[in-house]
């Protein structure tokens, strides 16, 4: 979530190991070591807070990964999803591929 203080899930490449972890702020947690090509990411917003969670399995089970982030807003008013990529490395740096992004409002919007 794009915020004051971002948090989320990123995938971190290291040499040939690759792993989903969970940051906030400047903290991470360690989550499992990926070796399939797909990864669906899941973020739910709840008030001021929002969970984050994982699937290897195309979408049939999800598995939360850290705790819940506090949600910080400053001159905007809402949560902002992002999807981005960035490298430290020069040269080739490789690529990632975002097929799709699916929205689901979980009620009436309050305003």
């Amino acid at each position: 979530m794009f915020q004051q203080s971002p948090s989320g899930l990123e995938i971190v490449q290291s040499g040939a190991e690759r792993r989903l972890s969970f940051f906030n702020g400047a903290s991470s947690t360690a989550g499992p070591l990926i070796s399939q090509s797909t990864v669906q990411l899941q973020a739910q917003v709840d008030g001021n807070s929002a969970h984050y969670s994982y699937s290897l399995d195309g979408g049939h089970s999800f598995h939360e990964l850290g705790t819940a982030a506090q949600l910080r807003f400053s001159w905007w008013k809402a949560s902002r999803p992002a999807l981005f990529a960035f490298t430290t490395r020069d040269g080739n740096p490789g690529a990632v591929d975002f097929d799709w992004v699916h929205y689901r409002p979980e009620g009436a919007n309050p305003w």
